[in-house]
């Protein structure tokens, strides 16, 4: 407490407005909860308080879970003795998010969330493609007893409307409108594996501008490494962020206007 008294709020705002954002808030913890839940054919009832039946769920997912057949949970406070409060961080939640990650990564598992996708919308007015990446990161910490290596992991959604050899990039807020975007018309098998194969017979076009995402957040995790250390005062420590590339492509999807 004392070693923190000089420590400005102002100084740490930006960090911590940053983690926020990263972490996301208790109404995308809700829409994320309700929406996995439902896809694994749970039934999910309720606002405020949901009621959850998993009867009709697999059994890997009830064992996974370890929250029985039934169970109420609130996203926010107040809640009852017999209620779960669902957070980020409770351990329903990150079993969930992890089962769905995990079963998206293997093809051998029969996960409802997908790496590729195809949408029709009327959202894009041409041919849209929406990446979401994961970045490494080596952050040294130099110090007076030698120097210490610490991986750090981020994710981003970029997006680029047109052809991966004539990609217009899109701004951070439209490429995360999209993943919001809602289906207006079907796309058949073939369009989609079509419009896909495009990408990737094009993909080392856009793969120099996810190098240079890289590096750009490889020097703003530095830059708050450095504001954070002039906030607390540390002497004798310097860092350096490594990004290590190529930076991991865990998603494609790719948006069509509706005609």
């Amino acid at each position: 407490m004392f070693a923190q008294e000089s420590i400005k709020v102002e100084e740490v705002t930006r960090e911590l407005e940053a983690a926020r954002t990263a972490i996301g808030s208790g109404v995308d913890v809700a829409a994320f909860t309700k929406t996995a839940l439902q896809a694994y054919r749970a039934s999910v009832r309720g606002n405020g308080t949901i009621d959850v039946d998993l009867s009709e769920s697999p059994r890997a997912l009830r064992d996974i879970l370890g929250a029985g057949h039934r169970f109420q949970a609130r996203f926010e406070l107040p809640v009852e003795a017999d209620q779960l409060l669902l957070t980020r961080t409770h351990p329903l939640t990150e079993r969930l998010a992890n089962h769905v990650l995990n079963a998206a990564l293997d093809p051998l598992l029969e996960g409802v969330a997908r790496r590729c996708g195809v949408v029709r919308t009327r959202q894009v007015a041409k041919r849209t493609t929406v990446l979401l990446v994961r970045y490494r990161f080596h952050i040294v910490t130099k110090h007076a007893e030698g120097q210490q290596p610490l991986l750090a992991e981020d994710s981003e959604v970029l997006a680029f409307s047109g052809s991966p050899q004539n990609a217009e990039w899109l701004p951070a807020e439209v490429a995360e409108s999209l993943l919001r975007a809602e289906p207006d018309a079907n796309v058949s098998p073939d369009q989609a594996r079509h419009f896909l194969q495009l990408l990737v017979d094009g993909f080392d076009a856009v793969r120099p501008r996810l190098e240079e995402t890289a590096h750009e957040r490889a020097a703003q995790l530095l830059e708050a490494h450095r504001r954070v250390r002039v906030a607390s005062r540390a002497k004798g420590i310097s860092h350096h962020v490594e990004p290590q590339l190529p930076p991991d492509v865990l998603g494609v999807y790719i948006y069509l206007p509706k005609v």
